[in-house]
């Protein structure tokens, strides 16, 4: 019985993402692509192309040019080394005074919708106690480290 109630419970979770991702996408509209970012460092931040090297097609999620001229499409690199690629998103803000999750960024944080795991099992940092990883945060707003130490 407690598989079924844990299949429910992940439903619930699931039907509560795509809400959240439906609202994105009346929200913000048609898709955006964008130029390489110059402003970021190359080891946190790269432009994400169209296909992945299988040739496989990257899903885009609308935004719009009114969300801020900050808003492209990015690899999102773990801290390990070597810095591997553990999901592809959208940069939002590096704006210190954004919030996610009522926190503000700080200095050292960017905003970003987490589009794609690609490595799901990767523990995201700074979840503590409640530790939770890539796979479980996508179509998820995340403050990402902006300079892996």
């Amino acid at each position: 019985m407690q598989i079924k109630k844990d299949v429910k419970q992940e439903r619930e979770q699931l039907s509560l993402k795509l809400e959240q991702f439906n609202e994105l996408i009346a929200m913000y509209g048609a898709p955006q692509t964008s130029p390489r970012i110059a402003s970021c460092s190359e080891n946190i931040v790269s432009q994400v192309p169209d296909k992945s090297s299988t040739g496989r097609e990257v899903r885009h999620v609308p935004i719009s040019p009114a969300l801020n001229k900050d808003s492209v499409k990015v690899d999102l690199f773990g801290d390990g080394i070597p810095k591997d690629v553990v999901a592809k998103g959208i940069l939002v803000s590096k704006d210190p005074k954004e919030k996610v999750a009522d926190m503000p960024l700080g200095p050292d944080h960017w905003k970003v919708f987490l589009e794609e795991a690609v490595c799901p099992s990767y523990i995201l940092s700074g979840s503590g106690d409640n530790a939770f990883t890539v796979g479980q945060a996508i179509i998820s707003f995340l403050a990402w480290p902006s300079d892996q130490k």
